[in-house]
């Protein structure tokens, strides 16, 4: 072995024990850096947060995890000269030095499909203003400086990540820093998912406003009785703002004094339960009105699978309370993500999960979702609220006097409990590792498919094959 191999092997040996060190503590301190974890602004000191700009990417991988599959995964770049140093770090860590013109993020996308965790030396590029109060009232500017990290290796060059850190001011001007964490961003996206199971089915009957009053005990009693199955029955007695209503707003309406108002709040104007008159409060209201919405009151039905007849037997309960009403089904559904979708990447610990959508689904149906997440650049860290994408609604019918409204479309955000950089970054996932095929690699890389090369899957090796075309 050369001189300059055992220097470059040494390096890296450096550079593993380094992060080992600072994933065993939680903080990285680097050179000039303050450490500690105060939020107080006395002295100099100040833990900051900010959006950074992934700079740049040192030329080598930290690896967390040994198995058979991760190891196969480093035979073949190595051989592909996609790394070029392995250096074991201890039992189940290696520091990878990748090689001149390496895909670095496809790399770290391989080894991460077999089970590993990959982080990167970073620079994160701090924005030029970032302004603080110190404790004699002045105002300085600690932005602009270049923070280094080690963070997930598959976020890409260019990403925009939230960051916090400790921060230490010298006249003026930033003098070290220390404890560097990433901060997920708010994060949208759409994505197409299978259906992996229906694992119960809702009916919900909408009730207009001032026909609410049908008596709670009756609809539920009639209602469980009839489909076998928990009603319950939510009467909405109040007028929603269609957004928060201002102090002005507030003291408008309690200026008016109206008989039936019995409370007043941005969130909600709460209404007695035995008036129903729509039509006059708005007359009494005049331009506030047009602030205000009058909500349905809903019952709702939730059976284990679907009831057969289901609408036949509603409109026969509903029709002995003479209301207008419209009945739309909901299905609790499982479904699997893929493991990418426009601009993100989502992990596999993230990719099923439970939520309610509107419509009839079965095992096996591809459906879209919107999804709002959080995530570290291009990566997800954790989803919080998903939708079905409307593929087709029904016309309402009219049914003895009944409205009838079964569209297929979502009804609002699901939260999910499975576990967020803007969303308008571009991340071609099949064009960073040179594939052409959209559907998924039953192998490592589960992003891919085919190779251009042999024009079908061939596990880890199609990794290679497309990073070398």
């Amino acid at each position: 072995m050369n001189k300059e191999t055992l220097i470059k092997i040494a390096a890296l040996l450096l550079v593993a024990a380094f992060v080992i060190e600072m994933v065993a503590f939680g903080a990285i301190r680097l050179p000039g850096g303050t450490g500690g974890s105060t939020g107080s602004t006395s002295g100099s000191q100040f833990e900051l947060s900010a959006n950074a700009t992934v700079a740049s990417f040192d030329p080598s991988l930290l690896v967390f995890g040994k198995t058979a599959q991760i190891d196969s995964v480093a035979s073949l770049l190595k051989s592909s000269g996609q790394i070029t140093y392995a250096v074991p770090v201890d039992e189940n860590t290696t520091a990878y030095n990748l090689g001149a013109g390496a895909n670095q993020t496809a790399i770290a996308i391989a080894f991460s499909d077999a089970g590993a965790t990959v982080l990167a030396g970073a620079s994160l590029q701090l924005p030029a203003e970032l302004n603080v109060t110190l404790a004699n009232g002045s105002v300085a500017n600690l932005g602009g400086a270049s923070l280094k990290n080690y963070i997930d290796a598959r976020i890409l060059p260019g990403s925009i990540v939230g960051v916090r850190f400790q921060a230490a001011e010298k006249n003026g001007a930033l003098a070290g820093w220390g404890s560097v964490t990433l901060v997920p961003l708010p994060a949208s996206f759409n994505s197409s998912a299978q259906v992996m199971n229906v694992t119960s089915n809702s009916y919900v009957i909408s009730i207009p406003w001032d026909q609410r009053r049908v008596g709670k005990s009756d609809i539920e009693d009639g209602l469980s009785t009839a489909l076998n199955a928990t009603a319950r029955y939510s009467e909405r007695s109040f007028l929603k703002p269609k957004k928060n209503l201002t102090s002005q707003d507030l003291a408008a309406i309690s200026r008016l004094n109206l008989s039936y108002v019995t409370r007043v709040a941005p969130e909600s104007i709460s209404i007695s339960t035995d008036f129903t008159n729509s039509s006059q409060i708005t007359s009494d209201l005049g331009k506030l009105a047009e602030l205000l919405e009058f909500p349905n009151s809903t019952a709702q039905v939730d059976a284990p699978i679907a009831t057969e007849d289901a609408h036949s037997k509603i409109d026969y309960v509903m029709q002995g309370f003479n209301v207008t009403y419209s009945v739309s089904d909901f299905s609790t559904i499982g479904v699997r993500i893929p493991g990418n979708a426009v601009g993100y990447i989502i992990p596999s610990e993230l990719r099923d999960f439970e939520l309610l959508g509107q419509g009839s689904f079965s095992p096996g149906e591809n459906i879209s979702l919107d999804i709002w997440a959080k995530a570290a650049g291009n990566v997800v860290a954790q989803l919080q609220y998903a939708n079905v994408i409307p593929q087709s609604a029904s016309s309402p019918n009219s049914n003895s006097g009944t409205e009838q409204n079964n569209s297929q479309q979502n009804n609002g955000a699901n939260q999910l409990n499975n576990g967020t950089a803007s969303g308008n970054q571009s991340f071609n996932m099949t064009e960073y590792l040179k594939c052409t095929n959209d559907t998924y690699c039953e192998g490592i890389a589960q992003t891919i498919s085919k190779c251009p090369s042999t024009g079908k899957c061939v596990n880890s090796s199609c990794v290679l094959s497309c990073i070398e075309e």
